[in-house]
């Protein structure tokens, strides 16, 4: 018979409990995720969870929150080390390869009302990094048609990113390329700069200018 439930303290049972969810979030999705699911895997008590999280809805806008402000650090380090064009290779990379490494979280953030939050604003910095990256590679057009090419990428670049994570991009639409061959084409077959016959991205093994 298992032992009763007795426990109120757990070192940090929020960091505990956080982490377990995002662990959790991958294996279920955030749909299927329960409080008590929680609960009985760092062996606490319900009455305890809900100390830090007045309720399920709470939880999943805090991992929201959480993964919006880790894509923050990454997009900062990608602003950092790399030049306009680069950066905007490297930023459709980073959103592509993060939807298929972590879908769950990638759905919970980008599909659901929990990562429309007020405090995950701040993670949406990659929407204006790529704009003013964008800006800085056409300088001749003007808001109007920066803002549009953005608005395409974006849209290309979710519904892609949903494809791949619902596996709907098939052997029969894609012949035989891996994951990593299918992000290039993707990026290189259609994300175009506005005004640019180029392609934002170029094939690994090209350089870019």
């Amino acid at each position: 018979m298992p032992a009763k439930k007795t426990a109120y303290h757990h070192g940090n049972l929020k960091a505990a409990l956080v982490d377990l969810a995002e662990r959790q979030l991958e294996a279920v999705g955030f749909e299927n995720l329960t409080m008590q699911s929680l609960t009985d895997g760092v062996g606490v008590q319900p009455s305890a969870a809900y100390r830090h999280f007045r309720n399920r809805e709470f939880l999943l806008r805090t991992l929201a929150k959480r993964s919006f402000d880790r894509w923050h650090e990454e997009i900062k380090t990608i602003i950092e080390q790399s030049q306009p064009r680069q950066r905007v290779d490297a930023f459709l990379r980073f959103f592509l390869r993060s939807a298929i490494d972590r879908p769950q979280m990638f759905r919970l953030m980008f599909t659901s009302e929990y990562g429309r939050d007020s405090r995950s604003i701040e993670g949406m910095v990659s929407f204006l990094a790529l704009e003013k990256a964008i800006a800085q590679l056409s300088p001749e057009h003007d808001e109007e048609t920066v803002r549009t090419c953005l608005l395409s990428i974006w849209a290309t670049l979710h519904g892609a990113a949903l494809l791949l994570i619902e596996g709907r991009l098939q052997r029969f639409y894609v012949g035989h390329m891996d994951t990593d061959v299918l992000i290039e084409h993707i990026i290189a077959t259609h994300l175009q700069l506005p005004g640019n016959s180029g392609t934002v991205a170029r094939r690994s093994s090209g350089a870019v200018p």
